[in-house]
């Protein structure tokens, strides 16, 4: 079984060779852009695909013979010429991009063998949004779409490069202790009295330790994490629920209203409030 994240140089190669490909074609050979909320497969196809799992259950994802397991947070790069496929045993949000590579010649040798790369990036509202912006430009069929389509599903793929933790922190010791600290932010975030203490305890590190570790490694504080995690799930809140305001902040491990408010306005720029009008406005001007 390939684990997550041994693979990253791999990945980064990968998306700079897609990238200086599409650089010289007229048009991209989008095949599919999508969110999956089931079962995601792809027969076997020419295909290059990159999926991120917005949220939901951990899951194993096959290529092939290659098998991964994905989590909220992973990025993965995989073929789809020996077919792949995912059967989450519970909800999750599954992005999925396909490319068709059968002409292109810079592309050769990408369906020698099935693989199935990952690596963790976090929950990031901004990747989950480079999707859907790729699938409301797909479906515009106007005259500048093949333009259009080019440059957004450039961005994405920088954007995903861009995310990429450095070289310097692939196999460094103390990673380990880094990723259960961001699991143990991932799963008890909702934890209004959760501690720097209690996420250092989670990495088997004393506090002062963790706290250098883990801002050498993400270049934030924990707590700064924490927080960024919180104000993104209370993105997806706002955005697929009907909660208050309040309800939501506390949902998301904030107790007092007015503070999860603040907080919310210095992270995304806009009031809870006022981030949930402006969707309910984009919705209706693209009905």
């Amino acid at each position: 079984m390939e684990a997550i994240g041994i693979n990253m140089d791999e990945i980064c190669a990968l998306l700079r060779k897609t990238l200086a490909w599409l650089a010289q074609v007229e048009g991209v050979p989008l095949t599919y852009v999508g969110e999956n909320r089931g079962r995601a497969a792809t027969r076997r196809r020419p295909l290059l695909e990159f999926a991120y799992q917005a949220s939901g259950v951990e899951t194993e994802v096959r290529a092939g013979e290659a098998v991964a397991r994905s989590r909220p947070g992973t990025f993965m790069v995989l073929n789809a010429h020996f077919g792949n496929e995912a059967r989450p045993a519970g909800p999750w949000s599954y992005w999925c991009l396909s490319l068709d590579v059968s002409d292109a010649d810079e592309m050769k040798g990408v369906g020698d063998r099935p693989f199935v790369w990952g690596v963790h990036l976090g929950e990031s509202e901004m990747l989950a949004g480079r999707y859907r912006r790729l699938e409301r430009a797909r479906e515009q069929g106007d005259a500048l779409q093949t333009i259009r389509l080019k440059v957004v599903v450039m961005e994405l793929l920088l954007a995903l490069h861009d995310q990429l933790p450095g070289p310097e922190s692939a196999g460094r010791p103390g990673s380990r202790a880094v990723e259960e600290a961001i699991l143990c932010i991932h799963r008890d975030y909702r934890q209004h009295d959760l501690s720097l203490a209690d996420i250092a305890r989670s990495s088997g590190r004393s506090v002062a330790h963790f706290g250098r570790l883990f801002r050498r490694e993400t270049g934030r504080t924990p707590m700064k994490y924490l927080t960024r995690h919180r104000i993104e799930r209370a993105q997806e809140l706002l955005k697929r629920t009907d909660l208050q305001v309040g309800e939501v902040g506390f949902a998301v491990g904030f107790t007092d209203r007015l503070h999860f408010s603040r907080v919310f306005r210095r992270y995304v720029g806009a009031s809870p409030r006022a981030f949930r009008k402006g969707l309910q406005e984009d919705r209706v001007g693209t009905t």
